[in-house]
């Protein structure tokens, strides 16, 4: 045997050997990290502070008048009601 023959037997079986060790430990799926998982949650928290924050701020930035007549509607009808027929009453005089 030549010496040039032997290794290249080495490599063959060495070659052999690593794709062996390939075939048999196949592919697995691993869960995110707990890490990822903390950020995509509170990711989703800080998402629902900033909506709620703009929903209040929009709440806030409405008249005195508006968010009366928005609270009490039926009242303010009423109100309405009475000042037009007082009104009229005047007007027919």
């Amino acid at each position: 045997m030549l010496p040039n023959d032997v290794n290249e037997r080495i490599k063959v079986g060495r070659a052999m050997e690593e794709s062996d060790e390939e075939m048999q430990e196949p592919e697995t799926r691993q869960m995110p990290s707990a890490g990822i998982m903390l950020g995509v949650g509170m990711a989703i928290i800080g998402l629902g502070v900033l909506g709620w924050m703009i929903y209040r701020r929009r709440q806030q930035s409405r008249t005195l008048i508006q968010q009366l007549a928005h609270r009490i509607p039926v009242a303010l009808d009423d109100v309405r009601e009475e000042l037009r027929t007082q009104l009229q009453r005047v007007r027919s005089r």
